[in-house]
């Protein structure tokens, strides 16, 4: 009698996803799923050189310039950072307000 893995069965018809068990390499697993691997091997130093091209976000996520001139218009009407969303919800319109006017 043969013998009947209902889980496999269950993963490999029904839900058209292969058992972990089943994916012994990238390559088999491309070819179960029916993906194409685009995946290519780079070099240090082409991470490297392409870093060069690359414009890191501030932390702020404001560009410097504009960063500056809100920390300039803070400073100017007396008005500090933030301590909780509240408050920084009201900065941020008062800031919409006066950098728009």
């Amino acid at each position: 009698m043969e013998h009947y893995d209902i889980q496999n069965e269950i993963h490999s018809n029904f839900f058209k996803v292969p058992l972990k068990s089943e994916f012994k390499s990238q390559n088999l697993r491309v070819t179960i799923v029916g993906a194409v691997d685009y995946k290519t091997d780079i070099s240090e130093e082409d991470i490297d050189e392409a870093l060069q091209y690359c414009e890191f976000q501030r932390r702020s996520g404001c560009m410097e310039d504009f960063e500056q001139m809100c920390t300039n218009l803070m400073h100017q009407n007396g008005k500090t950072c933030p301590n909780d969303h509240h408050e920084a919800l009201q900065l941020y319109n008062w800031l919409l307000a006066n950098v728009v006017a």
